[in-house]
């Protein structure tokens, strides 16, 4: 299964991927190595610019870039944001930038209840360990090879595995989230932020209206598409793809800020 990062590689691209902390291949924070959860949001950004830092510093490179997917798109405009960089572009897939509540005045307060109580360390009501994803009906990908692939990693690297998120995992990202609008304002570099039509995991209206708020940012839309829009079918993701590298390479600051056609 060809990954991203081998895309961009064979693109003529040097290629750092790490995993947030909890996540992946990094330290899992709790016993229990399937709950998603975090210590202080502000260590995701400060892990972020330790990791760029180290190896900057041994492999001065004059061009850099971003591309971030749903929390990692997050992490990075606090990271744009708050730290010294070179980062030239930033490229935005499905950002985590709101979560679509139905009832998001109760859930703040339950939210807020269950971390005065100290349950912090447990699963947010509905979620639990990790579960294979259903090839057929996911509100992640079209792909089912892809998913099934995705399955197959899982059941053969058990220490990856990821279920659900804690409260106080949800609590510090809606947090952060609160704070994107003067976040966001302190960016400058330009960002292509692309969007799901089919999205279920992340609140689409609230993601609009902040990518409006970027000094230099760009919304695109990708039709029958779901939250992993670099995980799709080839007929999605190749032309997204595609719109990614032209973003990148393009020289003129009207390219950033003009629709793409």
């Amino acid at each position: 299964m060809d990954g991203i990062g081998l895309r961009f590689y064979q693109q003529g691209y040097d290629v750092l991927v790490f995993d947030h902390r909890g996540q992946g291949y990094s330290q899992r924070l709790l016993k229990d190595g399937e709950k998603g959860h975090l210590d202080e949001f502000r260590f995701y950004a400060e892990d972020m610019a330790e990791i760029i830092d180290n190896l900057t510093a041994l492999y001065p490179y004059p061009n850099q870039y971003i591309l971030a997917h749903s929390l990692g798109a997050l992490v990075t405009t606090y990271y744009l944001a708050n730290f010294d960089h070179r980062i030239q572009r930033a490229v935005f897939s499905a950002p985590f930038f709101g979560v679509p509540l139905k009832q998001p005045v109760r859930d703040e307060i339950l939210l807020n209840m269950m971390m005065l109580w100290g349950q912090g360390e447990r699963y947010v009501f509905g979620k639990g360990p990790y579960k294979p994803a259903n090839l057929q009906e996911n509100n992640l990908s079209h792909d089912a090879a892809r998913m099934q692939w995705m399955n197959e990693v899982n059941l053969a690297n058990p220490n990856i595995r990821l279920g659900g998120p804690t409260f106080r995992w949800v609590h510090l990202c809606l947090n952060a989230i609160k704070h994107l609008p003067k976040i966001i304002r302190r960016v400058e570099t330009p960002v292509l932020v692309f969007e799901a039509e089919e999205e279920k995991i992340v609140d689409n209206k609230t993601l609009e209206k902040l990518t409006a708020l970027f000094a230099h940012g760009r919304l695109r839309k990708i039709a029958r598409t779901k939250h992993e829009i670099l995980f799709e079918t080839d007929d999605i993701r190749t032309p997204t793809l595609q719109h990614i590298y032209a973003f990148l390479t393009s020289t003129r600051s009207e390219q950033v800020i003009n629709p793409i056609k």
